[in-house]
């Protein structure tokens, strides 16, 4: 009975989670941006995040729920970070893929957590647990045990459904960027090629076609994936939707060659300016 109150409830604020991650960044991004790793309309880390927060105030700590604000926000600001960097450590290493990046907050560690977001989540923290979780609480689930445990038994199943279909999916997905990557790379190496022997004035159609670091790299190749969206099965473009950039495990790093190419093209150029004026 308790493990089913508790995943009732963690498909709850998995839920709302996701009401509120769609929301946000639809006002910012100013059009729809759907958020989350399934298909479902939710976001697991919310989930396991207010679960966990129940678990630490409401059976671990002695003061609970009437925690001192500061207890509450350090816990959840350290537990928060620690949860979403994992979390985005982990997905990336099994999809090389991005689902949130903080590269353009100050003070981020990787792009993975950011001092001014594990704040917020500070913040949000002392919202939940001096506030909702006890109204949380009060819900008598326990009185009605068959039917908690049988919504929970359906909310399982539903979630290992669509695990199954979003893991499925997401393996095509990334046999394709497999094979996407590979002529995107031969595509550079062209680059590379012209950079090293070419003429002495290079188009700047090139310079603009390729990285030239491997940061660029990759977000060149999320734009260039992309441009694919539309050729792709339904859920395939659900995922290029959700994800924020691809990132891959590059055999050779074509883009550093072409940057050193670049260099050595537009240093020969320099030279050879600076030669006909003398």
């Amino acid at each position: 009975m308790v493990i089913a109150r508790y995943y009732v409830l963690f498909m709850l604020f998995s839920f709302i989670g996701w009401v509120y991650e769609c929301t946000y960044c639809t006002i910012d991004n100013k059009k729809w941006s759907n958020r989350g790793f399934l298909y479902g309309p939710v976001c697991p880390i919310y989930g396991f995040g207010t679960i966990a927060c129940m678990i630490i105030f409401g059976h671990l700590l002695q003061d609970g729920y009437s925690a001192p604000w500061w207890k509450i926000f350090l816990i959840c600001s350290i537990g928060s970070a620690i949860m979403e960097y994992s979390t985005s450590y982990i997905l990336e290493k099994l999809f090389n893929a991005v689902w949130w990046d903080y590269t353009n907050i100050p003070l981020n560690i990787n792009g993975r957590i950011s001092i001014p977001t594990t704040m917020a989540f500070g913040i949000a923290g002392i919202i939940v647990v001096r506030f909702i979780l006890p109204l949380i609480n009060m819900i008598p689930l326990q009185n009605y045990p068959i039917m908690t445990e049988l919504l929970a038994m359906i909310l399982i199943g539903f979630t290992g459904a669509d695990l199954a279909l979003t893991v499925a999916s997401l393996t095509e997905l990334i046999q394709k960027m497999d094979s996407i990557e590979e002529a995107f790379n031969q595509k550079l190496e062209a680059g590379v090629e012209i950079a090293q022997g070419g003429p002495v004035a290079i188009g700047s159609h090139i310079k603009n076609a390729f990285s030239n670091s491997v940061k660029e790299k990759t977000d060149a190749f999320t734009l260039y994936i992309k441009e694919y969206a539309s050729k792709m099965s339904r859920h395939e473009q659900y995922h290029m939707s959700s994800i924020k950039k691809f990132k891959r495990n590059y055999k050779s790093s074509v883009a550093l060659r072409l940057k050193l190419a670049l260099d050595q093209l537009q240093k020969r150029n320099n030279n050879s300016k600076t030669g006909t004026e003398g």
